[in-house]
């Protein structure tokens, strides 16, 4: 069977599976828009952690430094967030992020240095320089202090598929189809509209962004020549010399990559707390590795993967706030303080 026919029976096994349990457990909740609206807030970060790993790896670096580069993105995205605004706080996250990936790619494949030991080393790294800048940026600002940003100049913005979902259409309040069909409770069909209508209500626009970095990632590296130097330097690093390709060259854009899509991850995490704080990473880098893992190194699979993560989390923040109020709005409230 083709690939697309395998995912399109894959999808159906997996509704089908999920509105059995739905009905089994009476519990709404597990394939409801507003469990599926957190899951994809939550995997974004893990699924652009994912993607870092993926682009390293394919050019020839074991890149274990993600966790580290998205500490410098998140206070990098905390810093311009502040300053200049949530656009310019995505950008930040990627210069920063970009800034250790390239000080790894200085470290192997310059000098030679194991992958693993200056990955770590990065991990370690990135705190403390996150910390001192907050010490020398936030400690005098109002609502600042050594360990949070101020918060960010506005927010980001979001979107909503109209008709599909109930978003505007040049100021007309466009009918709700998916929520009505959810609000049935049929068999499969209210669990798909369910996941389509999480999927396409209030999604912040980096979500937006990110959904598409995964099939441009997929795009570049299987349909444009940089991104079959990026495959050749990684799988065949001396053929690839002797077709004239600059290994070392690749690594350095292949890291650079990396950086900056791991820098994203932080800067995503910034944009829904509102503000840079410590700790905000939490593993999200080693568990993006484990995506990448789990997906067999390729876009489709790690999207997978961090959706999984991404709905574990948005189950548990659905139940927990369902047993304070059935609203959405505190379901996503709950959300953003766990990804505080």
């Amino acid at each position: 069977a083709s690939p697309r026919i395998r995912i399109m029976a894959i999808s159906l096994a997996a509704v089908t599976v999920m509105s059995i349990a739905r009905i089994w457990a009476d519990n709404d909740d597990l394939t409801s828009s507003g469990t599926i609206g957190v899951a994809l807030r939550t995997a974004a970060p893990i699924g652009l952690a994912g993607l870092s790993g993926l682009v390293a790896e394919r050019s020839g670096t074991i890149n274990i430094g993600i966790e580290g580069m998205m500490v410098m993105g998140t206070i990098f995205a905390g810093w311009w967030g502040w300053e200049y605004g949530p656009w310019m706080a995505l950008l930040g996250g990627m210069i920063g992020g970009m800034i250790g990936g390239l000080v790894m790619s200085v470290a192997t494949t310059t000098f030679g240095v194991n992958h693993i030991v200056a990955g770590v080393a990065i991990n370690l790294i990135a705190p403390g320089i996150a910390r001192f800048m907050a010490s020398e940026l936030f400690v005098d600002a109002q609502g600042g202090s050594v360990t949070t940003s101020p918060g960010n100049r506005g927010d980001i913005g979001e979107f909503t598929v109209p008709v599909l979902s109930g978003g505007d259409l040049f100021g007309w309040q466009s009918p709700d189809i998916l929520g009505r069909l959810e609000d049935t409770g049929w068999f499969m069909i209210a669990d798909a509209a369910g996941f389509a209508k999480g999927m396409t209500t209030q999604v912040t626009w980096d979500v937006v962004i990110t959904i598409g970095l995964f099939f441009g990632i997929a795009y570049l590296l299987w349909h444009m020549r940089l991104g079959l130097r990026l495959r050749f330097a990684g799988e065949r690093p001396s053929a690839a010399d002797s077709l004239g390709v600059s290994v070392h060259k690749m690594r350095y854009i292949g890291m650079a990559m990396s950086g900056a899509l791991a820098g994203m991850g932080g800067a995503v995490l910034v944009l829904f707390s509102n503000r840079y704080q410590e700790n905000q990473v939490a593993g999200r880098g080693f568990l993006g590795l484990a995506t990448m893992i789990f997906g067999n190194w390729m876009p489709a699979g790690t999207a997978i993967g961090a959706g999984l993560f991404g709905y574990a989390q948005g189950i548990t923040s659905v139940s927990y706030t369902h047993l304070r109020a059935h609203e959405t709005q505190e379901v996503i409230s709950y959300a953003v303080f766990c990804l505080k």
